[in-house]
């Protein structure tokens, strides 16, 4: 049982709270019940798991993962029992879930990628509830890659973490990329098309003094492999985006709304690209 906050096991979770401290180590928090479990299913195993059992069997999954966590101690898998006091100290919730591991950075390997139908590049995205729900939303639809451009919001922060609920297992992802990494990406990947679904806060896209032809997002093919760039929240995509892109997505919005949540935004996408891809040949 650990006791002491200062432990070391509990100290190197809790480190991973800070981004600096989380890419020295190359690993990442994850705490709550849904969450560890999916840990616990990943290639890599988590490096040490702490848990309060207390706090676990309140609730049924909570006990159902008791009782596997009860296993892994005894083969000596890195899993340790730990009192109420230290588990607070793992969390940056006002209300600790009981349950927190540390978790070795994901590697994705260039044919994960190349799986993919629909692969997302968001362009400085800084919401982590938009990256998160963005994550989910891919990991439901399947067929869905990511990728992050440099200056985005870090993929492995506890807020975005949690936000995904566990699509960070599930969703290929390459982050802190430059537009030259992204293009050499996209091309072994295959995709046919680049689009731009350009937004934030600007009344006038950006993207629309490039001239790039339009398409709504109903009218694409979907079936193709193919990028969509989503922009920054507040000033949209960059100029290397802008670049990048072949066409200038729209998602038609007749009651007037100037723009939509990055998140709303490419769940529409995600969902019309599957819904295409989901008809009779």
């Amino acid at each position: 049982m650990i006791t002491s906050p200062d432990n070391d096991k509990a100290r190197f979770i809790r480190n991973l709270l800070s981004k600096k401290d989380r890419y020295a180590a190359k690993h990442f928090v994850v705490e709550g019940v849904r969450l560890v479990w999916e840990a616990l299913k990943a290639p890599k195993p988590p490096m040490y798991t702490l848990y309060d059992a207390d706090a676990l069997a309140k609730t049924t999954e909570g006990q159902r993962l008791l009782m596997r966590l009860i296993e892994l101690v005894e083969d000596k898998k890195g899993v340790f029992p730990a009192t109420e006091r230290v588990m607070e100290g793992l969390s940056d919730t006002v209300t600790p879930q009981g349950v927190a591991a540390a978790v070795p950075f994901l590697q994705w390997q260039p044919a994960d990628f190349a799986e993919a139908k629909l692969h997302l590049v968001l362009d400085e995205v800084q919401d982590p509830g938009n990256l998160g729900t963005i994550l989910r939303s891919a990991w439901a639809a399947g067929e869905t890659s990511v990728y992050l451009t440099e200056g985005s919001v870090d993929f492995y922060s506890p807020k975005v973490v949690r936000a995904g609920m566990g699509a960070h297992f599930k969703v290929p992802a390459a982050i802190g990329q430059t537009w030259e990494q992204l293009g050499d990406r996209l091309e072994k990947a295959g995709v046919e098309q680049i689009l731009l679904a350009d937004g934030g806060d600007e009344p006038i896209p950006v993207s629309k003094k490039e001239n790039l032809p339009e398409v709504s997002y109903y009218e694409v093919d979907w079936s193709k492999p193919t990028a969509v760039i989503i922009g920054n929240e507040a000033h949209g995509a960059g100029a290397e985006a802008r670049k990048a892109a072949t066409h200038l997505l729209r998602i038609p919005m007749p009651g007037g709304a100037e723009s939509l949540n990055a998140s709303v935004a490419a769940s529409l996408i995600i969902f019309e690209a599957l819904r295409q891809r989901s008809q009779p040949a």
